[in-house]
């Protein structure tokens, strides 16, 4: 070190907690979350996770390794902690993270706060048992920002009618709450795109006035 140079330690902490965080990653990542059946009928089902399958930083930030300061300072949350595998874990930004959980996972025990997880995207199947049973689990993610949902079998117009008149009772805004048809899993543009809550609704609303005109239509041919 030359004599005019001065140490990093010299800075204010302040100064040096925002270095720190300008140099953190802010590439976003996916985790994946979903169920093992439990082997004793009388016990929850154990949580298990991975990281999933996409272009992103390393499980563990290099920049968490740097030193004891950085740890300190939250940047990332250690979660997914494993009760059953050796020092399994996973750093979580939840700012810029998103949670990928199966649908089983809702009505299961996680090892994580529900109440710290801002975006998510999960996998429904039957939208009609979601909004009848898994609705009031979903709640609990308090912090919820935006919501992905990924729907393999229902149209989406099926997804309109079951939120219209519901707008109010989700946690996030309606506008960030997106489903996504099998058909755009895949696809790069379908992956970002999707249609938003209102959306789903003006689809269903249009497709009723079709069906109400065609009604219509043959009473009075009739």
């Amino acid at each position: 070190m030359g004599p005019d140079s001065i140490s990093f330690l010299f800075f204010p902490i302040e100064l040096r907690l925002a270095i720190w965080k300008l140099a953190a990653d802010q590439t976003p990542r996916t985790f994946t979350i979903w169920c093992k059946p439990a082997l004793d009928p009388g016990s929850a089902n154990e949580c298990s996770w991975s990281q999933n399958e996409s272009d992103g930083p390393p499980i563990t930030p290099p920049l968490q390794q740097t030193c004891r300061e950085v740890r300190n300072s939250k940047m990332y949350s250690k979660e997914f902690v494993s009760s059953s595998e050796r020092d399994m874990h996973y750093w979580v930004n939840f700012a810029i993270d998103t949670i990928q959980l199966e649908y089983d996972v809702l009505s299961s025990k996680m090892d994580f706060s529900a109440l710290r997880v801002q975006h998510m995207q999960i996998e429904i199947e039957d939208p009609e048992h979601f909004f009848e049973f898994g609705f009031i689990e979903f709640q609990s993610f308090k912090s919820l920002q935006s919501l992905r949902i990924l729907s393999p079998e229902e149209p989406l117009e099926t997804w309109g009618r079951l939120m219209h008149g519901k707008e109010g009772e989700w946690i996030c805004p309606p506008s960030k709450v997106t489903v996504v048809e099998e058909a755009s899993w895949g696809d790069g543009e379908g992956e970002r795109g999707g249609y938003t809550m209102p959306g789903c609704i003006a689809l269903w609303l249009a497709s009723r006035r079709r069906h109400e005109s065609e009604v219509s239509e043959d009473s009075e041919s009739s």
